[in-house]
């Protein structure tokens, strides 16, 4: 029988993959924290898969105004924000 902790857990464990794999692309050292997993833990509860998450950090990781101007801007809070991921998702 699957419960709530165990899909929690899970949850968890995803996040923390997905953060692993933006440090990975983007050279930065996010830890497994609240902070770092708040947005991307909204939409995996939303759907999304942690595949489309790691799409999402791939597309913008070569949009050349990511690269240029936007580096700073490779973080969970703005990737994974309600209003970004979508869009993000879809490029």
């Amino acid at each position: 029988m699957t419960t709530n902790k165990n899909i929690n857990k899970n949850k968890y464990s995803e996040a923390d993959e997905i953060i692993d794999y933006l440090n990975k692309q983007t050279g930065k050292d996010f830890q497994h924290s609240k902070s770092s997993r708040t947005h991307i833990m909204a939409r995996l509860n939303e759907g999304a898969t942690a595949e489309q998450c790691k799409q999402v950090i791939d597309t913008k990781n070569r949009d050349p105004h990511f690269q240029k101007n936007g580096k700073k801007f490779m973080r969970p809070s703005t990737l994974f924000s309600l209003k970004n991921f979508e869009n993000y998702l879809n490029e």
